[in-house]
């Protein structure tokens, strides 16, 4: 995951109706990502195809009453990156850690956006916070992206396994813990994640939570060539998804961290 820094405000409100997003400067000599900073302005043009216009409310959108649809359509407008490092100066997000994810239109079908939309609707969303890393917001554009505005939490298992391994072992009871409570949450709500491994589990410094939701599908059965990391996987693995290969895979992370060991 992407290191997140906080940008300069560009500039005081000037009394316009509509919200800015203004970059930052770029960090870093490689792979640099812009920042973006929530102000206001009026709407201006965008490219070629994408309408002004606020899309129509779809039944993947999680509204956010800080990042709208329509700041959502105007990051779009401004900005292609896959993952930027994202900075909102008012609300109940201000100062936290968020970064933007785009899906392409092309991927939608791949993932179950619905199901994410249940998972964090306003009745359900406590309880799922829990055991995946939130997100805040999510929108489906007029060309069909998906945009989600999520919430950076902490390093995944491998980063902390290779840049702080103190860490990583004096929590491993913890971590453990925590992985068997993910498991029992994806069993109860009847879902699967197609892709467990240490780079897709966070570690928030109180417990670990899963990522990378739109590898989420509903159901007990799932199959579907082409997901999933190898070195996860049961070796007579053929694409068949199901409660018992997410059990393998998370006993595999655990195995190849050492948390087995030192959780006992």
């Amino acid at each position: 995951m992407p290191k997140l820094t906080k940008s300069k405000s560009q500039g005081k409100s000037q009394g316009k109706r509509m919200p800015k997003l203004t970059k930052s400067k770029s960090q870093g000599k490689s792979h640099r990502k812009s920042q973006r900073t929530h102000t206001r302005k009026q709407r201006g043009g965008g490219p070629p195809g994408l309408s002004i216009r606020s899309t129509p409310s779809s039944a993947c959108d999680i509204p956010h009453s800080d990042f709208t649809k329509t700041d959502a359509e105007e990051f779009y407008e401004e900005n292609r990156n896959p993952l930027t490092p994202y900075t909102i100066n008012k609300g109940d997000l201000i100062g936290k850690p968020l970064f933007v994810k785009q899906i392409p239109a092309t991927h939608v079908r791949a993932i179950s956006c619905k199901t994410i939309a249940s998972l964090f609707g306003q009745e359900s969303r406590e309880e799922s916070s829990k055991y995946l890393s939130p997100v805040l917001a999510q929108y489906t554009l007029r060309d069909g992206t998906l945009l989600q505005l999520l919430l950076h939490e902490g390093p995944d298992l491998l980063d902390l396994a290779k840049k702080t391994p103190a860490i990583l072992a004096s929590n491993s009871r913890t971590i453990v813990q925590s992985l068997a409570n993910i498991l029992s949450f994806l069993n109860k709500k009847k879902l699967l994640h197609r892709d467990i491994k240490p780079e897709n589990i966070v570690w928030t410094g109180k417990e670990a939570k899963l990522i990378d939701l739109a590898d989420i599908v509903p159901g007990e059965r799932y199959t579907e060539v082409g997901f999933g990391t190898n070195t996860y996987l049961p070796p007579d693995f053929k694409g068949d998804f199901s409660p018992e290969v997410n059990a393998y895979a998370m006993k595999r992370t655990e195995e190849l961290l050492g948390l087995t060991v030192n959780a006992h």
